[in-house]
């Protein structure tokens, strides 16, 4: 989220965590190994690594930049990255490793080692996709350092894991939580409820929800802002900007049907229906297009409701 994008030039000061402050400084030394962090979804690994970035190159600003037309990845002098869960990612491997051989094949312009930082992994390398994504790593490491996140190691076969230094992610605690929350002076009741499950994304997400909201309500829902667009009589730029939210949180298709049938549980049949088609479309077409296919459900939804 914008007010938080300097979270990781203050995370190291502000938390007391030892376990997370030496995964920082391990990233920041000289590296000569590849490494693989890995936990729960709760803390984004992007976190710690942009704050080790920081720590070894100060302060940095990531260009976003396109691949083909195709792949999104940022770059900045010291490291490029790629994160596959990112809104209109292509999820092919051949994609993937094409860009990274026409990327990484050139030269690095330092006498460093380049960095290059892929998150969510498993989206691209699990058990099914495994041997081209190991050959990648066997090619290119002589050169190159991979810094690499996944919220499911279970997904990534023996033979990638081996080629890594694994870095376990635990969460972080309630009062580091809320040190970083105090830090940028935003907290309410629903993020209250995350700080206390420990889970430092979703309290940064609900932090932003308005201070009158009821956690009793909000909570039985996947998506809560739904319910706001639909009670405000939504025009076609608040509809387009949820759906644009929904695709940056990559809420699932599912999970909105399921917030539309609690809305409206006598068109239950007929939101299930759609959203399959829907889901049928992402599937078929390109990624990049999803948020324009949310927003077609969305309309579809607000509609029933009005009828």
């Amino acid at each position: 989220m914008e007010i938080f994008k300097d979270l990781p030039f203050i995370f190291y000061e502000t938390i007391d965590s030892n376990i997370h402050k030496k995964i920082i400084d391990v990233l920041q030394m000289p590296l000569i190994n590849n490494y693989l962090l890995y936990g729960t979804d709760g803390l984004q690994h992007d976190i710690l690594i942009d704050s080790a970035m920081y720590k070894k190159y100060g302060k940095f600003k990531k260009n976003k930049c396109i691949w083909q037309k195709e792949l999104i990845y940022f770059e900045t002098p010291y490291f490029l990255e790629i994160d596959f869960c990112h809104v209109g990612q292509p999820k092919d491997t051949n994609t993937v490793i094409n860009f990274l051989k026409d990327i990484i094949s050139n030269s690095s312009l330092t006498y460093e080692k380049r960095i290059i930082i892929l998150y969510n992994i498993h989206l691209i390398c699990n058990k099914n996709k495994s041997y081209p994504f190991r050959v990648l790593l066997e090619r290119f490491s002589s050169n190159n350092i991979f810094i690499c996140s996944t919220n499911n190691i279970s997904s990534i076969e023996n033979p990638i894991k081996s080629r890594f230094i694994l870095l376990r992610v635990p969460l972080l605690s309630c009062d580091d939580i809320k040190s970083i929350l105090k830090h940028y002076n935003h907290s309410n009741k629903l993020s209250e409820i995350f700080i206390n499950r420990n889970n430092l994304s979703l309290a940064i997400l609900y932090s932003q929800f308005p201070d009158n909201i009821d956690p009793e309500v909000d909570l039985n829902y996947y998506y809560p802002p739904i319910i706001d667009v639909i009670k405000s009589k939504p025009t076609y730029e608040k509809i387009r900007n949820l759906s644009h939210k929904i695709c940056i949180h990559d809420i699932p298709t599912i999970h909105l049907v399921f917030d539309f049938i609690k809305i409206n549980p006598a068109n239950a049949m007929k939101y299930i229906s759609f959203g399959a088609y829907i889901d049928h479309l992402c599937i078929l077409t390109n990624s990049y297009l999803r948020p324009i296919y949310i927003e077609y459900l969305l309309l579809e939804f607000i509609e029933n409701i009005a009828s």
